[in-house]
């Protein structure tokens, strides 16, 4: 976990701008660490976001992902996963997410428009398995990117 949190009270949580700066600090912190993402927590200790991109965990079967009061940015490709998902079969949650769920969680990953959908395949010293899920999420998304080129 970064040492920057991100400021879920803040108006400017939900902008890319110079409140911003703390994801980049904690980006740093993390390849200081021999990592290439760090985990964010809000004010209140609840997970909230990687330095640059959403986080989607799995747990109990069911796919959980920061509410945007945890000061996360409603990021396109998470809205897109959020409306895929349930035509999968998958049911969804946006959530409060306490660090001590982490050891319980099935897989994890992240997404933003750069990156799609990439799973996490360790957080800190815990390897997480690739959720099958994810690679059917990842599908669905690149059908719709598709699917938008086609239409314009």
């Amino acid at each position: 976990m970064a040492t920057p949190r991100r400021n879920n009270r803040s108006p400017s949580a939900q902008l890319k701008a110079i409140a911003y700066l703390d994801n980049i600090l904690a980006k740093e912190e993390a390849r200081a660490r021999g990592a290439e993402e760090a985990l964010m927590l809000d004010s209140d200790g609840h997970l909230a976001c990687a330095s640059a991109a959403n986080i989607f965990i799995w747990a109990n079967g069911r796919l959980l992902t920061p509410s945007v009061d945890c000061g996360v940015l409603p990021g396109i490709v998470r809205a897109a996963i959020l409306e895929l998902a349930p035509g999968l079969g998958i049911e969804t949650r946006e959530d409060r997410i306490a660090v001590s769920r982490l050891p319980e969680i099935e897989g994890a990953f992240l997404t933003n428009s750069l990156i799609g959908v990439v799973s996490l395949t360790r957080i800190g010293e815990r390897a997480l398995p690739a959720h099958p899920l994810t690679a059917r999420l990842a599908a669905a998304y690149e059908l719709l990117l598709d699917s938008a080129d086609r239409n314009g």
